[in-house]
């Protein structure tokens, strides 16, 4: 099925995304924050099957978008997903008791509740759901070494068997054997994902044991990391030219006093953090390639920027935030808002130690929440203010952040990148942002013009 889903909330678009992923095997969903942008989407590509739209959105309420369908001559079924009742939206209570593809479900409902509202619609109806396991991708296990649940490889829609047994240990090289036969996930059931809290950036039922040495951790998050970065399309060569230069940066931030402090609290997270951080190296030393920026200073201060841009966030749920109007911010403290919003500038007032021999990185750092259109922080820069630099790093963090809302599916990366191509359409983020397209996607033949 495929479906398309409209909320200027990330984490409502990331909870959807979990829900329906889990609710049925096979769908292709797209994401979009406003009406306008709906409306461009479909018009480009009319069959989405299912529509799942907010109602208060900037640049256009839900139900223009659904009149603007009809005006149109759209009949795809339509989902209201909206915190507001139908009462206090007297268009939309005419529309729902006349239209036989307009439907409604309220947010806050339970997880389990919401399941069984969706599996009540009619484009639902007839499919598969998965009802007792929920997935998880099969790159996180190679970081870790104990799992506190059961966890079972899927055979087929009905069939699930136990591969590493609740308490137990495993190491890499049983992984690998799984990851050569192509498998993508692993599953644990839905009393276990839920009781847990499982979510893109965090797997707190996977353990690593104290066995396991510094380097050994290390070196399975690296193998962790390159099979993120692969599925696009990078060779294991063209990383390893891209580790050269990050190992270099690391060597030499151990050397500095600073600097090898925030090193050391980075290595030993372990989490989306340092992830995060290490794929954006990866991304930026490639991506600053094929702009022909072939320096090894500009590699360097990319990867500079790349390991401590969110060194003063601690928690890696609200490092997972990309703006300020993330309605996820809602669930952290006053003062973790307040470290959030100020972070870039933290985050850069910590670089000193690389003023004189590395100038820009502060700046980079301090701008990586900027966006094209004025819309970012702490600013609110646009894009004829931004340098080079800061663009292309600007653009690689998206596509990181990107990947890992999509949970590194493939098939979800053209119209990634056909987001990302609108959202950086201006300045030097244009000529970036197809270079990113050319050279990443090539090997998948990924195009989205």
């Amino acid at each position: 099925m495929r479906i398309l889903i409209v909320d200027d909330d990330d984490a409502i678009r990331d909870y959807l995304i979990i829900v329906l992923e889990n609710l049925l095997d096979s769908l292709d969903i797209i994401e979009c924050t406003s009406s306008q942008e709906a409306l461009k989407l479909v018009s480009a590509d009319p069959y989405f099957q299912l529509i799942i739209s907010d109602y208060d959105m900037p640049g256009g309420n839900g139900d223009q978008l659904y009149l603007g369908l009809k005006e149109r001559k759209y009949e795809i079924p339509f989902l209201l997903h909206t915190s507001r009742t139908l009462e206090e939206i007297p268009s939309l209570t005419k529309i729902k008791n006349i239209s036989k593809d307009f439907f409604y479900i309220q947010k806050g409902m339970g997880l389990n509740q919401f399941e069984v509202a969706l599996q009540a619609l009619p484009p639902f109806k007839g499919s598969a759901p998965l009802h007792n396991y929920k997935r998880v991708r099969i790159y996180f296990f190679l970081r870790y070494t104990k799992s506190l649940c059961d966890v079972f490889i899927k055979l087929n829609e009905q069939k699930f068997i136990k591969f590493i047994h609740k308490n137990d240990t495993f190491d890499s090289a049983q992984v690998k054997r799984i990851l050569e036969k192509n498998v993508e996930y692993l599953y644990i059931t839905d009393h276990d994902y839920q009781e847990f809290a499982v979510s893109l950036v965090k797997q707190p039922f996977l353990l690593q044991t104290q066995e396991m040495s510094p380097e050994d951790r290390i070196k399975s998050s690296q193998m962790m990391l390159q099979h993120m970065a692969m599925t696009t399309g990078v060779t294991r060569s063209v990383l390893s030219m891209a580790e050269r230069n990050i190992e270099l940066v690391m060597m030499e931030a151990a050397d500095l006093d600073q600097l090898s402090k925030l090193l050391n609290q980075l290595r030993s997270r372990q989490d989306y953090n340092y992830d995060h951080a290490y794929l954006l190296c990866y991304f930026c030393c490639i991506l600053c390639d094929a702009m022909g920026w072939q320096t090894r200073r500009s590699r360097e201060k990319l990867c500079f920027a790349a390991l401590f841009h969110d060194i003063t966030l601690k928690d890696p749920d609200l490092s997972f935030i990309q703006r300020l109007d993330d309605q996820g911010l809602s669930q952290f403290s006053p003062e973790e808002i307040q470290d959030y919003k100020s972070h870039p500038q933290q985050s850069a007032s910590l670089l000193g130690e690389l003023a004189e021999s590395y100038p820009q990185v502060d700046q980079i750092v301090e701008q990586h929440h900027e966006r094209p259109d004025g819309s970012g922080f702490p600013k609110g820069l646009k894009a004829h203010q931004l340098q080079p630099m800061s663009c292309l790093f600007i653009v690689c963090h998206a596509l990181v952040s990107e990947m890992y809302r999509l949970d590194f599916e493939t098939e979800k990366y053209p119209d990634m990148m056909k987001q990302l191509k609108v959202q950086f359409n201006s300045g030097h983020f244009q000529k970036i942002v197809e270079k990113l397209e050319d050279v990443l996607f090539k090997a998948r033949n990924v195009k989205t013009n």
